[in-house]
């Protein structure tokens, strides 16, 4: 699966506390494919944790999301 046009697909990442419960971030997850028309400074988000804005467009899809690229607030390395 890829993203297409200004969309960027993002799939859920799973961290494991301290006290060995397994979360799901919300709001934060791993980049997995970035559309062509999207800023070329995002193609280095590839891979990393993204955090989006969740109030705004968001397309959930087989365990993946689809999120505009101006919806992208905050990266970080996985």
């Amino acid at each position: 699966m890829r993203a297409f046009g200004h969309w960027v697909l993002m799939e859920h990442t799973e961290e494991k506390t301290e006290s060995g419960l397994i979360s799901n971030q919300g709001a934060a997850m791993k980049v997995v494919s970035i559309g062509e028309q999207c800023p070329e400074e995002f193609k280095t988000l590839l891979g990393k944790k993204a955090y989006y804005n969740r109030g705004r467009t968001a397309l959930p899809l087989n365990g993946y999301v689809f999120v505009e690229w101006r919806d992208i607030i905050y990266t970080e390395e996985l």
